[in-house]
């Protein structure tokens, strides 16, 4: 299993093996400067809003952390997330929570988890809508994405269903060596619930809000990269292409989306008639402007205020 994220690792190698590095330095060579930087620059009210968010779902759950500490904590565990399938490292942030502010690592996980759930489930919504608003082609995507989404919901329904943590938790009290952390686990277990508990209320629709005005910040700009270049797509075509894309990315066979987003992209703008060359520059932009740059912040967040870690976890519920 540790060596299932070279399947897509391989499958971005193939790409790369079968492209034209030429035409696509043509095409890429040719991009209207003007546009990429509009493109870069909404990426920063983008990930403010992200960071906004996350520190609103903390606040409500009752931690309190600074908006300057949020920002290099979210960036920074963006840098880490980059090398682990499926963005999964991102739950770092929840240990940094729990040392810095002196809270339990289950309490910490909420907003973690929440944010996180909340971006995906807009982006398959916006896939789901705009693959059944589309006249011809994508259409056939429909089921798939419907059940590769219904997969990933069901697992975390199980993953935030009391009865079956609890039952996972008791089992801990009968392996010899896991045993110690059973109190532990229990106690982090009771305050993730208590937490998600605190987030039903009418306040929990503003960071629904900040995580829509983010999306539009964040599909515009990938709109604007796409018409960067020379290729005639309409831009519900990349936003559909970008959701659905995004979507792939969370299965864990790759890091940093590389290869499953890429085949991802030829496909879809393939159906809208869009030539290989020029769907590569656009991944090509893709990885450069939304993955390398965001990485580049969040690695001098981590560099100028380095994020750490307790070495033993602390007592629940402190």
């Amino acid at each position: 299993m540790k060596y299932v994220v070279v399947i897509g690792l391989a499958v971005f190698g193939l790409i790369l093996w079968q492209t034209d590095f030429h035409a696509v330095g043509g095409i890429l060579a040719s991009a209207d400067r003007a546009l990429l930087a509009a493109s870069v620059l909404l990426l920063v009210p983008s990930f403010l809003l992200k960071i906004v968010r996350w520190r609103f779902l903390m606040r409500m759950t009752g931690i309190e952390m600074p908006l300057g500490r949020s920002s290099t904590l979210y960036l920074g565990s963006m840098f880490i997330a980059t090398a682990t399938p499926g963005r999964a490292g991102e739950i770092a942030k929840a240990f940094f929570v729990r040392t810095e502010r002196k809270v339990a690592l289950g309490r910490a996980l909420v907003s973690v988890v929440v944010d996180r759930l909340m971006e995906v489930v807009i982006f398959f919504g916006m896939g789901v809508v705009g693959i059944l608003l589309m006249t011809a082609g994508m259409q056939e995507l429909l089921y798939p994405v419907l059940g590769f989404s219904f997969v990933l919901g069901l697992l975390l329904l199980l993953l935030l269903n009391r009865s079956l943590v609890d039952w996972g938790v008791a089992l801990l009290k009968k392996v010899k060596v896991l045993n110690k952390w059973h109190g532990i686990v229990a106690g982090d277990v009771d305050e993730f619930f208590n937490g998600m508990r605190e987030l039903r209320r009418p306040a929990i629709t503003l960071p629904v809000l900040y995580t829509v005005a983010s999306m539009f910040c964040f599909l515009l700009a990938c709109v604007l990269c796409a018409r960067a270049l020379p290729m005639d797509v309409p831009a519900r075509t990349v936003v559909i292409s970008v959701s659905i894309a995004k979507l792939v990315a969370l299965i864990p066979i790759t890091v940093a989306g590389l290869g499953t987003r890429e085949a991802t992209f030829i496909y879809l703008f393939g159906l809208s008639g869009i030539g290989r060359d020029q769907v590569m520059g656009f991944a090509f932009l893709y990885i450069f402007l939304f993955s390398l740059l965001t990485n580049l912040a969040g690695a001098l967040c981590w560099f100028i205020s380095p994020i750490r870690t307790q070495k033993s976890p602390p007592v629940a519920g402190a």
